[in-house]
């Protein structure tokens, strides 16, 4: 598996990074919680824009540029999320592909995630678009799915991923939900058979809630090359706090 440089940060190479979300609801919210990311030793951050209670896509980019300066020189992943997708908010298609061309344009997101799937379908027409698009512009695209009702087979999560490979993106995540502890293993036989497979990027692989906890640290070896961690709330079902996150994961790189 290659790697992916983002700033000072080689995604794919070694212990996972950890990846804190910012889902507060106000400017002075999200700018704070940028500090404690960066004060936290956390290697990225990704900015969940559907919790912000915005009136126009000009207080976005205001508080993106603000964040962009808190953060330095951390990555950042801008993530718009919609209501049918697990987000707070939605926006039809047109709207969605105006958001992420504008922030692409200005540059101040390092990664935008975008979700692969639209009503259970690839479609690969406006990601085509959005990724040569992105390339263009120095910035990269991770390709998402989320199934928050089960986990599919080994065999639908590895083409999944390798379906999103094929776009070209550089990063692609699938996060599933568990029944039990099958389910996780199944996630993480995927997760290594992804791993292995010749023309895999780094990507991200999670089994949401408590039971799926221990998809979040141990997936070094399998090729997981990104971690979501929790600081105070979670923003995701199962997140683990990040100090604890950094021990479980050093634990595993050691083993």
């Amino acid at each position: 598996m290659r790697s992916v440089m983002v700033r000072k940060v080689s995604i794919g190479e070694g212990i996972p990074k950890i990846c804190v979300s910012i889902t507060e609801e106000s400017r002075e919210g999200i700018l704070e919680k940028g500090r404690k990311i960066v004060e936290s030793g956390a290697n990225l951050a990704e900015w969940r824009v559907d919790w912000f209670n915005y009136d126009s896509f000009n207080d976005i980019h205001r508080v993106l540029g603000e964040l962009r300066m808190v953060l330095e020189e951390m990555p950042l992943i801008f993530t718009f999320r919609n209501e049918n997708e697990g987000g707070k908010k939605t926006l039809n298609l047109s709207e969605y592909m105006q958001l992420l061309a504008e922030v692409i344009v200005s540059r101040k997101a390092d990664i935008v995630d975008v979700e692969a799937f639209k009503e259970g379908l690839l479609d690969t027409d406006y990601m085509d678009r959005l990724v040569v698009f992105a390339k263009e512009h120095g910035v990269k695209v991770l390709a998402s799915n989320h199934d928050f009702g089960q986990t599919p087979s080994e065999e639908t999560m590895f083409s999944t991923l390798r379906a999103m490979t094929r776009l070209k993106v550089d990063f692609a995540k699938i996060a599933v939900m568990p029944e039990n502890m099958q389910d996780v293993l199944s996630l993480l036989s995927a997760s290594e058979m992804f791993g292995a497979w010749e023309e895999s990027i780094p990507f991200i692989a999670i089994s949401m809630g408590e039971i799926g906890r221990v998809s979040r640290y141990c997936g070094e070896k399998m090729g997981l090359a990104i971690t979501f961690g929790a600081l105070g709330e979670e923003s995701g079902p199962g997140q683990i706090q990040v100090e604890e996150l950094k021990r479980l994961l050093m634990e595993h790189h050691t083993m």
